[in-house]
């Protein structure tokens, strides 16, 4: 895995996304080439990390992601960018 800021040159071509989506959520690009943003991109990370297994299982309860989506964009709004 490789972390990529946002301010790097290639990070809107690598995730073949805007830079307006990329400031809108943290992005994971899967090796297949598939894009997840915000809870998702969070869920996607964990199968690629030791014991991460536990967070994707319990996102596959009904009802988990749309509530992990809420709290992700409601954590974005108050942690956002840094002026």
């Amino acid at each position: 895995m490789r972390l990529l800021a946002l301010q790097e040159e290639g990070a809107p071509a690598i995730t073949g996304q805007p830079r307006e989506a990329l400031e809108r959520a943290a992005h994971f690009v899967r090796p297949d080439g598939e894009v997840f943003a915000g809870a998702a991109a969070a869920r996607e990370f964990f199968r690629y990390v030791p014991g991460g297994w536990a967070v994707v299982g319990m996102a596959r309860f009904p009802g988990v992601m749309p509530a992990a989506e809420r709290l992700y964009r409601w954590v974005a709004r108050r942690w956002g960018p840094v002026s």
